[in-house]
């Protein structure tokens, strides 16, 4: 036989003979038992197999048959008389089949168990085991294997499919290095592992491999909340994920403080959730994130959620002095919420004239008192609210010198000025801050039509008038002005009460003399008369009588080479004054 037919060589071992039992007492060979098989390798390929068996019977034992089969199929059948046998084997991926059995003169013993004589080692664990995805629920698997006698007609491989919880869910059998995994759930999360099988046994399972259709869930978006009561709240989000209607697929909602710590989570398989018995005066940031099959979105981008909005500005802000000092009380409203919380507070800023901040300092109350705060100065005023949630802007600046501003002016009176004919109207004022240095008055004077016939800016508490104004249907209001800010006008007073006697001489008597003409012009002062009267003279004699309203008169036809003169009259509501003469005049002939 050759040694392409892959023949088993039998060399019998010397030593042990078969039993001599008398066959007298024989009925039929018993079975060969304690078969061993011890292997030793070749340089040249081939293997040696030592195989030995026990044998103990009543039966007279001619030999024992060795058979086995190639591995075309044919069996060969060798005889020996001994209990071991050396079997040379030239194809080690190839196992041995054998049997061994008694032959007696009666018979041969019944069919003994096949043995097989495996020459190698069991398959190594397959190798650099990839994952390649075909389509939506369809995956290759495939790897390396570095173990011998991979082309053994039986060498196969088996790809074992488990689900996240190790439960075996499918396995498929392939001759080849690869193999296609077709209709697994796309939603959820599988683990492949692969084994070798061959004719010395199986290997160990690879690595498990995490399989899986789809991806972690997206990270939500369109985070919206929505107060629905005074402590409620409901958040809602958009999921753009796969497999949101598996079993599985849920939402946590975080609320975190503000220093990033956890306050609240709960579960949710809809995507809103409400929110109840928060602080609301405190702020919360609420971040929420989805839960699949596949794994976790990261949180959302954290959104504000607080109860309470910003505090307002504080408003209505009233100062008052205390008595005999530099000190004032500061009070102001609020209608914020949470003015109660242990950080609600006030910022309050004081600036000078040129707005330069020279004070600044927290208060707690709704009050602060002012010390060494000199009024007149012209200090502004802010105040904001200032909580952990927010704060107000600022409030309108208020000007300290605001809460004193000016009083109008009283207790008018009017003095001549002995020489003149001028008056001074002085007043009194019992305003704050009279000392500023942008302290003074504006004296306002207005005719009978109410129309303004002057107005003058002083700095004194007086103002000096002509009798123009003392005399006529002249009426005053004056008004004190301090730090920008200005009293109302004090009642309007008539400037003729304060005259109450008979009007004074005209004065300034003045005459023009047209000698060709024979006429002469005269001209006076006086303004507090409604009327005049005017008289000719020729010499001591009266001549002519005159009534006029104007300051002026003209006479003609005067006589010549005579002493002339004109006397005015000023008639006034109290009585008339002494007449002012005028001077001398003559008509010459030339």
């Amino acid at each position: 036989m050759t040694n392409g037919q892959k023949i088993m060589r039998v060399e019998l071992a010397k030593g042990l003979q078969p039993n001599t039992v008398s066959s007298a007492y024989c009925s039929a060979p018993e079975k060969p038992y304690n078969i061993s098989v011890k292997i030793k390798p070749f340089v040249d390929d081939r293997v040696l197999a030592n195989i030995s068996w026990a044998y103990n019977s009543t039966c007279a034992i001619s030999t024992f048959n060795v058979t086995g089969k190639n591995p075309a199929g044919k069996m060969i059948t060798e005889s020996i008389k001994k209990k071991h046998v050396a079997l040379y084997w030239q194809d080690r991926c190839y196992p041995l089949p054998f049997a061994v059995r008694a032959v007696s003169s009666i018979g041969v013993d019944g069919d003994t168990s096949e043995k097989y004589i495996v020459f190698h080692e069991a398959p190594n664990t397959p190798m650099d085991v990839h994952l390649l995805r075909l389509g939506q629920t369809t995956w290759s698997v495939s790897w390396n294997d570095s173990s011998q006698c991979q082309n053994y007609s039986g060498y196969h491989y088996t790809v074992a499919v488990y689900d996240k919880e190790n439960q075996w869910v499918k396995e498929q059998n392939t001759t080849e290095r690869s193999t296609t995994l077709e209709n697994l759930d796309w939603c959820l999360e599988y683990w492949v592992r692969v084994r070798a099988i061959g004719s010395a046994g199986r290997s160990n399972e690879s690595t498990a491999l995490k399989l899986q259709e789809s991806s972690a869930p997206n990270m939500l978006t369109d985070i919206q909340l929505s107060r629905l009561a005074h402590t409620k709240w409901m958040v809602s989000w958009n999921d753009s994920s796969e497999c949101q209607n598996y079993s599985g697929y849920h939402y946590t909602v975080a609320v975190y403080d503000t220093e990033n710590q956890l306050v609240n989570e709960q579960n949710t398989t809809d995507q809103s959730m409400i929110l109840e018995d928060l602080d609301w005066c405190l702020e919360y940031w609420v971040r929420v994130r989805a839960i699949g099959p596949a794994g976790w979105s990261n949180e959302s981008t954290a959104l504000k959620l607080q109860d309470t909005v910003a505090p307002k500005t504080p408003t209505n802000l009233r100062i008052y002095k205390a008595k005999e000092s530099q000190n004032w009380l500061l009070f102001w409203d609020d209608s914020s919420e949470c003015q109660a919380h242990p950080d609600y507070h006030y910022i309050l800023s004081i600036y000078n004239l040129y707005y330069q901040r020279v004070l600044q300092k927290n208060v707690n109350g709704k009050y602060v008192t002012l010390e060494d705060f000199y009024v007149c100065a012209g200090f502004w005023i802010r105040l904001r609210s200032i909580a952990s949630w927010g704060q107000s802007k600022d409030s309108l600046a208020v000007r300290l010198s605001d809460f004193a501003a000016p009083r109008p002016p009283t207790n008018f009176r009017m003095d001549g000025n002995a020489g003149s004919h001028a008056w001074f109207l002085s007043w009194d004022d019992r305003s704050e801050c009279q000392t500023y240095p942008g302290y003074h008055y504006l004296v306002s004077i207005f005719d009978r039509h109410d129309q303004r016939a002057l107005q003058k800016r002083v700095r004194t508490k007086y103002v000096m008038l002509d009798d123009f104004y003392v005399c006529a249907d002249f009426r005053v209001r004056i008004r004190s002005v301090g730090s920008g800010e200005q009293s109302i006008e004090s009642p309007a007073v008539r400037l003729s009460e304060f005259s109450g006697k008979q009007p004074e001489p005209p004065y300034n008597v003045m005459i023009q003399l047209q000698v060709l003409k024979r006429m002469v012009t005269v001209y006076w002062t006086q303004n507090c008369a409604r009327s005049f009267t005017v008289a000719f003279y020729v010499g001591t004699l009266v001549t002519r009588m005159e009534s006029t309203y104007r300051n002026t008169m003209t006479f003609g036809n005067l006589p010549r080479n005579q002493s002339l003169h004109v006397g005015i009259t000023a008639i006034s509501e109290y009585g008339m004054s002494d007449e002012a003469p005028s001077s001398l005049f003559y008509i010459t002939p030339s």
